[in-house]
């Protein structure tokens, strides 16, 4: 366990370790987890294995069944499909116990749309999208 991984909890490291195993190229891996602040209804956390990284994404299983937040199902197709047409991470894997989703990490800072710039980029990220004929769920 590392400095970053001691201030988490340990039945959260110990699901993060089991999602891993069950990763496609992240198998009996040396991790280093530390927890990612934002997303608010799921644990996020980054993974680090030598110079490879990559996000899992714990599920908050109660606020879904209260219907605050949407169906787990929706979020990770529109995540893979994304992933696939290059317009987000790419999806590694999904984990039903505990439920989540593992992606790549995609090294960036917090885009700031209240300058030209970041949204010029939002709006090129949402042009790709809709440019895509992808369906969306």
């Amino acid at each position: 366990m590392t400095s970053e991984t001691a201030f988490l909890e340990p039945k959260l490291v110990e699901q993060a370790n089991n999602i891993l195993n069950k990763t496609p190229g992240w198998e009996d891996k040396q991790a280093h987890i530390e927890w990612m602040p934002g997303g608010g209804a799921h644990k996020n956390l980054r993974v680090t294995a030598g110079d490879q990284q990559c996000m899992i994404k714990v599920w908050n299983t109660t606020w879904e069944g209260l219907g605050v937040i949407p169906p787990s199902g929706v979020v990770m197709e529109n995540t893979r499909l994304a992933g696939e047409i290059g317009s987000g991470a790419s999806l590694l894997h999904i984990s039903l116990d505990p439920l989540a989703i593992v992606i790549e990490f995609i090294p960036s800072t917090l885009l700031d749309t209240t300058h030209r710039e970041g949204t010029r980029l939002l709006a090129t990220a949402a042009r790709k999208l809709h440019d895509s004929q992808v369906v969306f769920a």
